[in-house]
């Protein structure tokens, strides 16, 4: 991760409950949407140390989702506009979660994929959380 952020940004995510691995919890296995979810994961994981950006992920919380009238409208009863990333309160992509570049784009900071080519999630297991 590198760059600057201009101004104080605050980027959500408010994510679909997972399950994974046969013991349930909040995993998702393999595919396109585990290896977008493990990426969202570590960029705001790195997001923490910047004190700019405020990232914040909304996992399995009815309080978080139901206290945001703009995720209820985005919802509108369709579990499948989860994930919902919101930008400073509004929203910027549903139904799938945010790129690299697309987190690089809100925060002003770059992102790289390290694991990209290297056998995906977990050593290829196909199970991250």
């Amino acid at each position: 991760m590198k760059g600057t952020v201009a101004k104080m940004v605050k980027v959500e995510i408010y994510e679909p409950v997972h399950e994974c691995c046969g013991g349930g919890g909040s995993c998702g296995c393999g595919g396109d949407d585990n290896h977008d979810k493990m990426l969202v994961k570590a960029a705001f994981h790195a997001l923490k140390e910047v004190d700019d950006v405020e990232a914040v992920r909304h996992q399995i919380d009815p309080e978080a989702f139901n206290g945001n009238e703009t995720v209820v409208k985005a919802l509108a009863g369709d579990e499948e506009n989860l994930p919902i990333t919101l930008l400073d309160g509004k929203v910027v992509k549903m139904g799938a979660y945010p790129s690299l570049d697309e987190i690089s784009d809100y925060t002003g900071l770059g992102f790289v994929d390290e694991e990209a080519g290297q056998g995906g999630c977990c050593g290829g297991s196909g199970c991250c959380c």
